[in-house]
């Protein structure tokens, strides 16, 4: 039991660290230890979090993104937010295949800590925030509304710069003590999903003369994760990668078609819609 809890003694130890006064100012320290509160926070037992063998599947999804926008703008909230209801649509179609009832979710969202002019710079800044995906609500609009209100409160807090301090704070703990810490913030009492949002291009690009039409993002699977979903904006659409251990959750074959009912469902609940379209 003491030996478990040593990953969640030397996160605080980062957050303090990550917190110093030498290194930040009270709100980003303050933002800093309210992601070390996320962070303690353990995720709900979930069926996406059996353990996971070595074969992999990627299948996936692209919608018309206007359709999407419209949302967005109807319910003053961000396209990520829109991507993150469908998904919470799409796990709520997915949790009775498994005999069980829908339950809440706790998602990491790795998000980019670039400021404008700063896309060419070396390095990676990625920082990430928890969001509860409710997927127990049962109007899509609603659970659009719970996300929106938790990321409109991420971003009062600063608490994607209190992540990237939090990062930066492991890099000072004792070699011996990074690894275990390492794997904890990887492991199933972490988080229970992962699901990024990767903006591309607006502009075509292509291949070899051909144009690239559609993107499926495959994220990886950290051990006790059986599922990521990745989402990936290309031009006109918007493309969600579903990668998945098929041993784990056979069942993911089924969330390309959970995704389009989803993401359907949500235009139908949105303001001024009327026999919203999902072809291309």
């Amino acid at each position: 039991m003491e030996s478990s809890r040593e990953p969640l003694r030397a996160l605080g130890r980062a957050a303090r660290a990550a917190g110093s006064p030498a290194r930040l100012g009270g709100t980003l320290r303050r933002a800093a230890l309210a992601v070390g509160e996320d962070v303690a926070r353990p995720a709900p037992s979930s069926f996406l979090n059996d353990p996971i063998g070595p074969r992999r599947t990627l299948a996936g999804r692209s919608l018309p993104v206007a359709g999407l926008l419209e949302v967005k703008r109807a319910h003053g909230s961000s396209l990520n937010d829109v991507a993150l209801a469908v998904v919470a649509g799409a796990m709520r179609r997915l949790a009775p295949m498994r005999d069980t009832a829908p339950e809440p979710l706790k998602v990491m969202v790795p998000v980019s800590r670039r400021a404008a002019g700063e896309e060419a710079a070396l390095g990676n800044r990625i920082a990430f925030v928890f969001v509860t995906l409710p997927v127990d609500v049962r109007d899509p609009a609603a659970r659009l509304g719970a996300i929106r209100a938790q990321t409109a409160a991420f971003k009062g807090t600063g608490r994607a710069g209190g992540g990237e301090a939090l990062l930066a704070g492991l890099g000072l703990l004792p070699l011996p003590l990074q690894a275990p810490v390492a794997r904890f913030a990887a492991s199933p009492r972490m988080y229970n999903l992962v699901v990024s949002n990767v903006p591309g291009p607006r502009a075509p690009v292509y291949l070899l003369g051909a144009e690239c039409v559609e993107v499926l993002p495959a994220i990886p699977l950290s051990e006790g994760h059986a599922l990521s979903v990745g989402v990936f904006s290309l031009r006109d659409r918007l493309c969600f990668g579903v990668y998945a251990d098929p041993d784990a959750l056979p069942q993911a074959a089924e969330l390309p078609a959970a995704i389009s009912a989803a993401a359907l469902e949500l235009m139908r609940a949105s303001p001024g819609r009327e026999r919203p379209r999902l072809a291309a």
